[in-house]
C-alpha cells in the first residue's frame, strides 16, 4: 500500500514543477520538455536510494533474515520498487 503515497507525493511535486516550467521556461525556450523530464527523473533517484536504504534496514535486519546474496537481491528489489513508484507518480503527473 505504499505506491499510492509515493505517487501522490511525486505527482503533486511534478505538477508544481511542470507549472513553473510552463510559465517561466517554456515561453523563453531555454530548455525543452525532454530536459525537464530528465531533470525530474534524475532528481528523484537520490531520494529513492535513501528511502530504500531506510525501508530495507527497518524491515530486513530486525527480523533476522539471512545476509549475503538474499539480502542484496532483496535490497535491489526494494530499490527498484521505490524507483518504479516514483516514476509512475511522475508519469501520472505528466498526464494531467
Amino acid at each position: 500500500m505504499l505506491v499510492p503515497e509515493f505517487m501522490n507525493a511525486t505527482s503533486m511535486r511534478f505538477i508544481a514543477n511542470r507549472d513553473i516550467w510552463g510559465s517561466r521556461e517554456y515561453p523563453s525556450r531555454v530548455y525543452g520538455w525532454v530536459a525537464f523530464s530528465t531533470a525530474q527523473i534524475l532528481s528523484e533517484l537520490p531520494y529513492a536510494l535513501v528511502g530504500s536504504v531506510v525501508f530495507f534496514s527497518l524491515f530486513y535486519f530486525p527480523i533476522g533474515l539471512p545476509l549475503g546474496l538474499p539480502a542484496g537481491y532483496t535490497f535491489l528489489m526494494v530499490l527498484l520498487f521505490h524507483i518504479f513508484a516514483t516514476s509512475w507518480g511522475q508519469w501520472v503527473g505528466a498526464l494531467r
